[in-house]
């Protein structure tokens, strides 16, 4: 479910509970999140680190963790690593 920072005080039709500006509101649906936010209440999605690594590529792959960052000469090209071919 998304996260969303809360923009204006509200108490939730649905759960009854208290949320004040500054706060965080985890939408139970997109529908609930859209209303909140075309009334006022809701802002930006909450982004958290957790949310950051589920698109990330597995360790070891192309783009993933615990890559070794390429070498590059004074003239600005990447130097190969062991095992490319180069042209």
């Amino acid at each position: 479910m998304k996260k969303f920072v809360v923009t204006a005080d509200f108490i939730d039709k649905n759960t009854k509970i208290q949320y004040d500006i500054g706060s965080v509101f985890e939408a139970s649906s997109k529908e609930r999140a859209n209303e909140l936010k075309s009334s006022g209440y809701l802002g930006e999605e909450v982004i958290t680190p957790d949310d950051k690594t589920k698109n990330a590529p597995p360790a070891g792959e192309k783009g993933g963790k615990n890559q070794p960052l390429p070498e590059v000469t004074t003239d600005g090209k990447e130097t190969p690593q062991s095992g490319e071919v180069t042209e």
